[in-house]
């Protein structure tokens, strides 16, 4: 017999206890699961607000936000589905600034996303409490908002003001704002009247600082336009499709602070400079302006927007000022401009910002950059060399792709992770049919596919290994890190299951970064790796480094003596062990006063004179003794051409 819980579809806390017959179990099962699916709630509580059942969930403080009903299904397949209920069945609904629940006031300040799914309802009165909005109603005819003044702080409500085909303040159509009054307001939210088709005229206070991108979108019949503050800053397309545009004389427009667009048609061969106390660029503001040939932009602009000069296919100069914090992608994409500084307070070189800027020749990069975005350099054909600071941190998809002539590339001790394709088709990349691919001391890719057994020993002098270098090269075997690695990236040796050795030269592990999953776990269990000597401690409490199971440590060559240090003391030792028995006129204190001697800036004896004394003493020594770090020469004799050896090790020859 099966003990079986059959959970009420009300999500109620209790569970009956049957024993049944596992044929009788099973039917129960398939008619739950397709008939009775089990149910489980999305929302903390519900409440009833003029008669509709609403849902919502508590988010401390005694503020809430509006959700759904939800139900689970789980089918007879075993598979999982959401059927969203609440608010299906109705034509319009109002909501409250407030509701009552367990003697508890709350404020009503958000609407979830997904809250009115498969709702098809025509009208939405929203409070002024509501202070955000994650969803959207396709069906939606009239928006009613309690405040104008509260609704320009709304993050999101063009997610309903653009779908509305009529706009209320209260009870009447929103035809004028006038916000003079309001001198706490200090932002517009993007988007915040977007498409207000029935708006004629707005009047914005001194307080005002920012108005957000497409804030006044699409407000076809808006044609007066008051700001009282000369340092606002307007977002890309907050005025776009309006009579006010419309109406403002050909030429350049500000608005406040923010040289907002160039309205007509801009005379081939313009040279423009931008007005001083001009704080921002709006996105977008001369995009497609061919006829501009340079732009001077003064001290104290602090930002560029999206687009601003893009495929202003004249552009060749641009003077940038020191102030600049930010620019927005694809700021002067397609453009002509062949030699740029970029300033130093700039910290991101976004996407796409010098994509297809073919006669791109030179470009000084910000000494405080930290992140080259995706494709920004792109299709940068003339661009040779580039310098990266010491801060960067991050080199973007595909960032210098297609940059065929770029062939020298500076990283300044910079260590970036490296997206995919970052170097593709680059000047080191199209040179090489099969081999490993270096640009700059970054081993970036290996174009080809190894064969089987391969020793692959990197470059003296590389810094780092990009992200998935070595991907899928199966073939390596054995493999050898300068000690100049800095950085080994994520799945660089991805798929390089056969490596059964490593020769790590690293001396100080903790300044090479190993990513988690450089190698494989496989590799990190079985492979070797071999570490310099008396580093052994160190790799084995470095993170990653210590996920290798077996680290082995190389002996210290001409530690005869084995005490970490390679000197006279084991020329002593050598020389006795060889000659022991044999007598001499010399002692083996002559062979140190020699060595003295030949050390000494003044000395006219050589190695020769040493090897001479060497075949004449007699002397023993019980020392402890390390054949293998004695045997220079590697040949498995320890005689006379070792101690040689030792001698040119200790005098640098």
């Amino acid at each position: 017999m099966i003990k079986f819980a059959i959970i009420n579809p009300d999500c109620v806390n209790r569970a009956f206890i049957l024993q049944l017959h596992p044929i009788i179990v099973k039917a129960i099962l398939s008619l739950l699961m397709v008939v009775f699916p089990a149910v489980c709630h999305a929302y903390d509580f519900k409440a009833e607000v003029d008669g509709v059942t609403m849902y919502f969930n508590d988010k401390g403080d005694r503020k809430v936000v509006l959700t759904y009903e939800s139900r689970q299904l789980v089918f007879e397949d075993g598979s999982f589905g959401d059927f969203v209920e609440g608010y299906t069945q109705l034509s319009f609904l109002t909501i409250p600034s407030s509701i009552e629940y367990n003697g508890n006031t709350y404020s009503v300040v958000g609407i979830e996303s997904g809250c009115f799914q498969n709702c098809n309802f025509k009208r939405l009165s929203l409070p002024h409490s509501i202070t955000f909005i994650q969803t959207t109603i396709a069906s939606l005819d009239t928006l009613c908002i309690e405040d104008a003044a509260a609704w320009c702080n709304v993050n999101g409500g063009y997610k309903m003001m653009e779908k509305s085909k009529f706009v209320l303040s209260g009870t009447e159509p929103l035809i004028h704002i006038d916000l003079l009054s309001a001198d706490t307001l200090t932002s517009i939210q993007p988007g915040a009247f977007k498409s207000c088709t029935s708006l004629e005229s707005v009047s914005l206070p001194t307080s005002i600082k920012t108005i957000g991108k497409e804030a006044f979108y699409n407000c076809n019949a808006l044609e007066t336009v008051n700001i009282q503050r000369i340092d606002v800053s307007v977002g890309d397309k907050a005025f776009q499709n309006t009579p006010w545009l419309k109406n403002q004389a050909d030429g350049m427009i500000y608005i406040g602070k923010t040289a907002y667009c160039y309205k007509g048609s801009m005379p081939s061969g313009t040279c423009l400079s931008i007005d001083s106390g001009t704080t921002n660029i709006a996105s977008f503001a001369f995009s497609g302006c061919a006829g501009l040939m340079s732009v001077d932009v003064p001290e104290g602009v602090k930002d560029i927007g999206e687009s601003a000069f893009e495929d202003c296919t004249g552009l060749t100069n641009v003077t940038l000022p020191s102030t600049l914090n930010t620019i927005g992608s694809s700021a002067f994409c397609n453009t002509k401009i062949s030699h740029i500084s970029l300033p130093d307070n700039l910290s991101v070189i976004p996407a796409y910002l010098f994509y297809s800027c073919k006669q791109l020749e030179y470009v000084k990069l910000p000494s405080s950059l930290e992140q080259i975005g995706s494709q920004a350099f792109r299709y940068c054909t003339n661009l040779q060399s580039i310098e990266l600071p010491s801060s960067l941190n991050t080199i973007g998809l595909s960032a210098f792709r297609n940059c065929s002539k770029l062939t020298n590339v500076t990283f300044n001790d910079c260590t970036p992770v490296i997206s995919n394709y970052a170097f593709h088709q680059t000047g080191n990349y199209n040179k090489i049919s099969e081999g490993i691919v270096y640009i700059g001391s970054l081993a970036y890719c290996y174009i080809g596919t190894l064969a089987d057994s391969t020793n692959l020993e990197l470059n003296d002098g590389t810094t780092f290994i990009g992200e998935r270098a070595f991907t899928n090269q199966s073939g390596i075997m054995c493999l050898t890190l300068p000690n100049s690695i800095k950085r080994i990236g994520a799945n660089a040796f991805n798929g390089c299951n056969n490596i059964s050795h490593i020769e790590s030269k690293i001396e100080n592990p903790s300044e090479c970064l190993l990513t988690s999953n450089s190698f494989t776990p496989y590799v990190f269990t079985n492979a070797q790796l071999n570490v310099p000597y008396g580093t052994k401690h160190l790799y084995s409490i470095q993170e990653n480094w210590r996920k290798f199971k077996s680290i082995t440590e190389a002996i210290l060559t001409g530690d005869a003596n084995d005490d970490g240090i390679v000197n006279v003391s084991d020329v002593v030792l050598l020389i006795n062990k060889i000659l022991s028995g044999e007598e001499v006129e010399y002692t083996v204190d002559d062979v140190v006063t020699c060595i003295n001697d030949i050390l000494s800036s003044t000395s006219d004896k050589t190695v020769d004179d040493i090897v001479d004394i060497i075949n004449r003493i007699l002397g023993s020594n019980i020392q402890k003794f390390n054949k293998k770090a004695a045997d220079l020469t590697n040949d498995g004799v320890i005689n006379v051409s070792d101690v040689v050896g030792l001698i040119n090790v200790i005098l640098g020859e």
